[in-house]
């Protein structure tokens, strides 16, 4: 039971690996748009600047700025494609398909509520559920049964016997009875007194691994309680940066409508319009982050718990 219970544990594991690899994916391809959207931006603010250029109502130097923000989000979505193609390089080696050609994912599971349980549910939850604190106790009731075994050495045993025979002869050249029966029952008593130090060292033997199995389990509990209260800090801290990160969005859309009013009308610089524009992205950025951070954190924390639900394999 107590290996049963491992190998299960090691296939939610496996889950999650997976599942994270896979989270990990849907945040670069959605930090790509979001990259192709600023490069699409840049070239726009180009095009416009340059125009006002033409008109005499900017600098030659706002032109310049211009055209290195748009070489910069260029390289931006040079990374970010590759950052695209690693985690895809990751995720086909979780699946473990390390050299396997590029497939389609699904991207509507980038969403989430932001729900947070509390966290002593959560722990109470895992003790009940949780695969490798089950193996754990298996292999403690199995040491404790080793004490058991190794101390029925110590009593005498008692053997009980029954042996019943039948003899038939039809040689012509026996004399005396062709037939006969003999049954023999009886009961013997042994006890081994010269083997008893050794009977005593093993039964002290199966007494500390029993122990030992007791304070292995103990000691996991303890590894999970701060194992659930790290996730659910992790959750947590996601959610938060999620909420921060939509409020700052609205922020630099107004910020960045706002500059290019003002460098429109004169009364503001390139500069601050670089600036509205890469505070924009970076808002957009977090907010995929947070999104893929929480639902990164919820997978580890639906197998610390034993929620995971793991897919029955099937044969090609």
């Amino acid at each position: 039971k107590a290996a049963e219970a491992t190998v299960g544990y090691t296939r939610e594991q496996v889950v999650e690996d997976v599942t994270s690899a896979y989270f990990n994916l849907l945040r670069y391809r959605k930090l790509l748009e979001v990259a192709q959207e600023t490069l699409d931006q840049a070239a726009k603010e180009l095009e416009r600047t340059e125009t006002y250029f033409r008109l005499g109502s900017a600098a030659k130097s706002d032109v310049l700025q211009q055209r290195v923000r748009l070489e910069n989000t260029k390289l931006d979505f040079v990374v970010a494609d590759n950052n695209v193609k690693k985690a895809f390089a990751d995720l086909a080696f979780a699946m473990n398909r390390p050299m396997a050609a590029a497939f389609e994912v699904d991207t509507s599971e980038l969403e989430t509520d932001y729900f947070v349980a509390d966290v002593e549910e959560l722990y109470l939850e895992a003790l009940a559920h949780r695969l490798d604190l089950k193996s754990s106790e298996y292999t403690l009731e199995a040491r404790r049964k080793d004490v058991t075994t190794a101390s029925a050495n110590l009593w005498p045993s008692l053997d009980l016997f029954l042996r019943h025979s039948r003899t038939e002869n039809d040689s012509p050249y026996k004399f005396g009875s062709q037939k006969s029966s003999n049954t023999v029952y009886g009961y013997g008593v042994s006890w081994n007194v010269f083997d008893r130090l050794q009977v005593w060292t093993g039964r002290s033997q199966a007494k500390a691994n029993a122990r030992i199995a007791e304070y292995q389990l103990e000691q996991a509990r303890l590894n999970v309680q701060v194992e659930i209260r790290q996730l659910h800090n992790q959750l947590v801290e996601a959610s938060e940066r999620a909420a921060v990160s939509r409020e700052t969005i609205e922020q630099s859309l107004e910020e960045l409508r706002l500059a290019r009013e003002r460098f429109r009308v004169g009364a503001g610089t390139t500069l601050d319009l670089i600036v509205a524009q890469a505070n924009l992205a970076n808002s957009r950025a977090s907010e995929v982050g947070a999104m893929c951070d929480f639902l990164i954190a919820e997978t580890m924390m639906n197998r610390a718990v034993g929620r995971l639900v793991v897919p029955v394999a099937v044969e090609d």
